[in-house]
C-alpha cells in the first residue's frame, strides 16, 4: 500500500513532468539553432572560397584567354562578385550572437524558411543550367556573338551546377540536424501537451 509521502512524491512528479519535457524541448531547439548557424557559417566559407577562386581565375583568364574561353572567365568573375557578397553577409549573420529574446517558434520558423529557400534556390539553379543550354544553342547560329554566347553558356553550366549541388547538400545537412534536434523536440512538446491534458482531466 502506498503511504501518503509516496503519493505526494508521485503527484509532484506528475505535475513537474510536463515542465521537464518542455525544458528539454527548448534545449533541443536551441541546439538546433546553434548547429544551424554553424552549418551555415561553414557553407558561407565554402561559397566565399568558390567565389574568390572564380574572381581571381576569371579575371586572369579574361585578359589572357581568347574566343569563348575569354567570355567564360568574364562571366565567372562577374557572377561570383554576387556570390562573394552573399557569402560575406551570410557568414556575418551566422556568426553573430543569438538574440536573447529568441523563442522556440522563432527557431522553427527560421529553420523552415531556410529549408524552403534552399529548395527555391535549387529550382533557380536548374533554371540557370537551362539558360546555359539555350545560350549554347543560340551560339551555334549566331555570327556576331558566337564566342560570347558559348562562353556565357559554359559558365552557366559550371556555376549553376555548383550552386545546385551546394543548395541540395545544405538542405540535406540541415535536415539531418533537424532529425537530431527538431523532431525529438516536437515529440517531447507533444508528450508535454498530452500530459497536461491528462492532468487537467
Amino acid at each position: 500500500m502506498i503511504n501518503c509521502k509516496n503519493k505526494i512524491c508521485i503527484l509532484g512528479f506528475i505535475l513537474l513532468l510536463p515542465l521537464v519535457l518542455s525544458a528539454q524541448a527548448s534545449s533541443d531547439l536551441m541546439n538546433l539553432e546553434i548547429e544551424r548557424r554553424g552549418i551555415n557559417a561553414t557553407g558561407m566559407l565554402l561559397l566565399g572560397g568558390w567565389a574568390a577562386a572564380n574572381i581571381v581565375t576569371g579575371s586572369i583568364g579574361y585578359f589572357s584567354a581568347s574566343n569563348s574561353t575569354k567570355y567564360f572567365h568574364q562571366f565567372n568573375a562577374a557572377w561570383n562578385t554576387v556570390n562573394m557578397g552573399i557569402a560575406i553577409f551570410g557568414y556575418l549573420q551566422s556568426t553573430g550572437e543569438i538574440l536573447p529574446g529568441i523563442t522556440n517558434a522563432d527557431i522553427i520558423k527560421e529553420y523552415n524558411f531556410m529549408q524552403n529557400l534552399f529548395l527555391l534556390n535549387a529550382g533557380l539553379d536548374v533554371a540557370y543550367i537551362v539558360a546555359g543550354l539555350y545560350l549554347h544553342e543560340r551560339s551555334k547560329t549566331s555570327e556576331d556573338n558566337k564566342n560570347r554566347l558559348k562562353g556565357y553558356a559554359n559558365s552557366l553550366f559550371v556555376q549553376g551546377g555548383f550552386l545546385l549541388a551546394f543548395d541540395l547538400v545544405k538542405y540535406f545537412i540541415h535536415k539531418s540536424n533537424a532529425e537530431v534536434h527538431l523532431y525529438p523536440a516536437i515529440e517531447i512538446a507533444t508528450n508535454s501537451i498530452q500530459m497536461n491534458s491528462l492532468i487537467s482531466l
